[in-house]
């Protein structure tokens, strides 16, 4: 079996400049933890550009959640193409750590999965959060929904404060109503302390531009904010009204 599926893979085509919304032709969807990322092979010219070259690439997830398909949690194989070693342009695919979370947006392409995006990195977001082993989909909800969720929520597990709370100000990456998302920003600011909730403020205090909801957490007092010389950030403030610094 795994000799048909490594020669299923070699038969792969890239998709770099092929796939407008890469995200939407996927037909699996799942939170992982990256096991493994090896080289399959290398060079490969690229379809539309012969004269540039790319590497094939296969992942071992740990699967955690299921969004969307048929697979189950355990371990999924998962293949990509990036580009060589070597400076590249924006988010290239394949910028990620062994222990890694991310949202994985995937294909079935001649008996194997692949990421439904090659070269950049359009199909896939880190999720900083935690695990959430717990979670399940309410029927009927979005992908997207579900994905600013598990984003916005402390799961368990180690959790790099730094991670989420830039998670949280670099934006969500997915398509949600922004009602939705203060409402998860609310949940932070009661529940969370230090660089997590004054990153849930800060974007409390944007979205107050905009949404009543995001004034009424202003006009109850549960984010105190100013603008500070550095730009539009919020930071706890201490007893003296002084703000104080990660």
């Amino acid at each position: 079996m795994t000799l048909f599926l490594l020669a299923a893979a070699l038969q792969l085509v890239d998709q770099c400049g092929s796939v407008p919304d890469a995200r939407a032709v996927a037909e699996v969807v799942v939170t992982g933890v990256i096991e493994s990322d090896t080289l399959v092979r290398r060079p490969v010219p690229m379809r539309l550009d012969p004269r540039a070259f790319l590497q094939l690439r296969k992942l071992r997830l740990r699967v955690e959640n299921v969004l969307l398909g048929d697979v189950a949690p355990g371990r999924l194989e998962v293949y990509y193409f990036t580009y060589l070693p070597g400076p590249v342009g924006t988010a290239p695919l394949g910028r990620w750590i062994k222990g890694g979370r991310r949202v994985w947006w995937l294909r079935r392409d001649g008996g194997v999965l692949r990421t439904t995006c090659d070269g950049v990195d359009d199909c896939t977001l880190s999720v900083a959060s935690g695990a959430h082993l717990g979670y399940r989909m309410a029927p009927g909800r979005s992908v997207d929904s579900a994905v600013a969720e598990l984003r916005l929520t402390r799961g368990s597990g180690p959790v790099r404060d730094l991670a989420f709370a830039s998670t949280i100000e670099e934006g969500l990456g997915v398509d949600v109503p922004e009602r939705s998302v203060i409402g998860y920003l609310r949940r932070l600011v009661e529940t969370e302390k230090g660089v997590v909730r004054e990153a849930a403020c800060t974007m409390v205090w944007v979205d107050a531009l905009d949404y009543g909801e995001a004034k009424d957490i202003l006009a109850a007092g549960l984010c105190r904010c100013r603008e500070l010389p550095e730009g539009h950030v919020c930071r706890e403030l201490d007893s003296g009204g002084v703000a104080r610094r990660p």
